[in-house]
């Protein structure tokens, strides 16, 4: 598990245990510290 930060653009949103983020598409984003990410593309991603 763990904690850490997202970048969504110029923006930050601190992560913590249970936190589900949207990102919307061409959205540039960037995953920061010990954490555990689990990633659920819709639709699909082939």
């Amino acid at each position: 598990m763990g904690e850490g930060i997202l970048e969504l653009d110029h923006d930050k949103i601190k992560l913590k245990q249970g936190t589900t983020i949207n990102i919307k598409t061409v959205c540039r984003h960037q995953a920061i510290g010990n954490l555990t990410l689990i990633n659920v593309p819709i639709p699909a991603f082939d």
